[in-house]
Parts: structure tokens; C-alpha cells; sequence
């Protein structure tokens, strides 16, 4: 609900549209890509452990995870920065 909340709130029209807004059933919708995208820059709680993680020396990464009809949909840069996130831990 919070989540349905922070994008039909959005004022930022390049990533939460006003059709997306209309569209947007809490609790039913997948998100669409730049909601998620939207969520993942401007989302106060999200913003909040970014800056505990930071402060206390702890690397956090958040990434989308974008998968349609069973399969991984990222650019492959976006594929090797993940991968090198991964490395980070392996």
C-alpha cells in the first residue's frame, strides 16, 4: 500500500504517468519498469538504508531485476555491473 501510495503521489511524470496512476490496483499490479526505477531512486525508506549502510561502511546494492516471459531483460553493461556487485561477495 505505501508503495501504491509514493507512486500515485509522484509528481515526476517520466517515470509514473497518469494512465500508470489510474491503473495502479494496490496489492494486484506487477510494477511497471520505470515505477520500479522510480522506487529505486526515490523511495524515502529505501534512500534511509542507503545512508545507515553507508555510514556504518557496509556496501548495499539495489538493482533492478527486470525478467518478462521467463527471461533475465537487462542490457548487457547492466549485466556486468551486476556481475561485478556479485564479484564484490563471491
Amino acid at each position: 500500500m505505501r508503495t501504491c501510495n509514493l507512486l500515485v503521489n509522484s509528481q515526476n511524470t517520466y517515470y509514473v504517468n497518469k494512465m500508470d496512476k489510474e491503473n495502479l490496483i494496490p496489492k494486484r499490479n506487477p510494477l511497471e519498469r520505470n515505477m520500479l526505477r522510480y522506487l529505486l531512486m526515490f523511495d524515502p525508506l529505501l534512500n534511509q538504508m542507503r545512508e545507515k549502510a553507508t555510514k556504518k561502511g557496509i556496501k548495499l546494492f539495489i538493482r533492478p531485476f527486470l525478467i518478462g516471459f521467463g527471461l533475465l531483460q537487462l542490457t548487457i553493461e547492466q549485466i556486468r555491473e551486476m556481475q561485478d556487485d556479485l564479484e564484490v561477495f563471491h
